[in-house]
């Protein structure tokens, strides 16, 4: 059996939005185009799924990689939580960051669980850890 990945949007404003996640799709594409068919895409941003809803997916699919797509500076908060609560599910989940927000990856990487940060584009990098 192959790696299990989910790719995760953040909320970025008070109100979703319905600009399409791009980033995130283009990943999950790639990713199943090399070799990674277990890729999901959960976005949060789009559905604000209730957090408790949030964290019962994530306890029943158990995902090997838990890649979050935080666009935004203002996604830290969420993104610390969602990372720190993965962890206590499933401590075996490496946890990914990428976005704007990796860019404060030594935070990141100190004080939210967060295993990478990854800079740039993702589908290479996230093609290789996986």
């Amino acid at each position: 059996m192959g790696v299990k990945l989910i790719i995760v949007s953040t909320p970025i404003r008070p109100e979703p939005t319905t600009f399409p996640p791009f980033a995130c799709l283009s990943l999950v594409n790639a990713l199943r185009k090399n070799g990674i068919p277990d890729t999901k895409f959960y976005d949060i941003d789009g559905n604000r799924p209730d957090y408790n809803d949030v964290l019962d997916y994530f306890e029943q699919e158990k995902p090997d990689i838990l890649a979050i797509s935080a666009v935004v500076s203002t996604a830290y908060k969420y993104t610390k939580q969602l990372a720190m609560d993965i962890k206590a599910i499933n401590p075996e989940c490496l946890i990914v960051v990428g976005g704007n927000l990796a860019a404060s990856a030594e935070i990141l990487l100190r004080m939210a669980s967060v295993d990478l940060c990854v800079l740039g584009e993702g589908e290479k990098t996230l093609a290789t850890i996986a």
